[in-house]
């Protein structure tokens, strides 16, 4: 393994169970600011950096749930 710098960021790792959790936390602020519905919100790999506490950069595989409108309900005016 790589020496890690102090504050530094880590290797990319492969996402696990506490990094979902973080995205499944914060999935709704998310969804707010960017005013989309994401159906799925699935982290894939991340980066840390321990400094006065973590931050982290995870890659988040999304998508969204589009409204369609169905031809039959719509009515020529």
């Amino acid at each position: 393994m790589a020496d890690v710098i102090c504050g530094g960021w880590s290797e990319t790792k492969t996402a696990d169970e506490q990094i979902q959790k973080i995205c499944d936390n914060v999935k709704n602020q998310v969804e707010k600011e960017t005013h989309e519905n994401y159906v799925e919100f699935h982290a894939v790999e991340y980066r840390s950096q321990v400094v006065a506490g973590a931050n982290y950069l995870i890659k988040i595989i999304v998508s969204h749930l589009l409204s369609l409108l169905r031809l039959g309900d719509h009515k020529e005016r």
